[in-house]
């Protein structure tokens, strides 16, 4: 029984004759690896596609270099003193400073408004500390802890344009910016054919650009999914399923 890789390949071999203004884009750098192999054992001879895992995909769209989490926390550090008045120690920063760089990049990469967010963590909150009987008293500490969520957007905001100025940024930076600027890259790389190939579950931004992409007409995607997980009710199938009825590249 042949692999998901080689009977892509092979029915990508079977319509497409020439590679060399082919992209595949893969799910991660070991899927890079094996596609690699798996397309040199097939060909003899002839230009190999250019393939790119995800992350380098999205920052070919994006135009944004992807930095390590030790820089961001020094640059988050330097705008969290520019925008606090009385800034913590870079001890205690960093002690809750790499779980927000974690929140930033999640709500980046679902493309989150984050105001809407931060305010709405707030609220619940306070619906968990709401008294009936109203005998609740909101300490310093708790006082202090709303203070934070609220101010989280501004820190998110300064931090976003900062990144921003500097063409750098973190994963979920990346894809929100790669979701402005698809439409651009499309018009930019229009001789191009891409090959999705071997994704399951998407984050917002990768449906978003996924769909721009095949609905640009020169696009092509291969689901890693087994037809029976598919056409039952199972869980492995649910996201194809619903990108399937949603989708308007599948209408056709």
């Amino acid at each position: 029984m042949q692999s998901f890789i080689s009977e892509t390949l092979d029915d990508i071999l079977h319509t497409t004759k020439s590679f060399e203004k082919v992209v595949f884009v893969l799910p991660s750098q070991r899927a890079k690896v094996f596609v690699k192999q798996a397309f040199k054992d097939k060909i003899s001879v002839g230009f190999l596609p250019e393939m790119l895992n995800i992350e380098q995909f999205i920052q070919q769209v994006s135009g944004v270099q992807k930095v390590d989490n030790i820089q961001l926390l020094f640059h988050f550090y330097t705008i969290y003193k520019s925008v606090e008045k009385n800034p913590d120690s870079f001890d205690t920063f960093s002690s809750w400073a790499l779980t927000v760089l974690q929140d930033f990049n999640e709500i980046d990469q679902h493309l989150i408004n984050a105001k809407d967010i931060f305010l709405y963590l707030r609220d619940i909150e306070r619906l968990r500390k709401w008294s009936v009987k109203g005998t609740f008293t909101e300490t310093e500490l708790i006082t202090d802890h709303y203070s934070f969520l609220e101010k989280l957007d501004s820190y998110y905001t300064a931090f976003y344009q900062f990144l921003l100025n500097e063409n750098i940024g973190y994963q979920g930076l990346m894809y929100r910016e790669s979701a402005k600027k698809i439409d651009d890259f499309l018009i930019k790389n229009q001789t191009k054919k891409i090959f999705f190939i071997g994704f399951n579950a998407l984050n917002k931004a990768e449906e978003l650009l996924f769909q721009k992409v095949l609905e640009n007409g020169n696009a092509e995607i291969y689901w890693d999914i087994d037809e029976a997980f598919f056409n039952s009710n199972h869980q492995a199938g649910k996201f194809i399923r619903k990108y399937k009825k949603e989708w308007r590249y599948f209408e056709k």
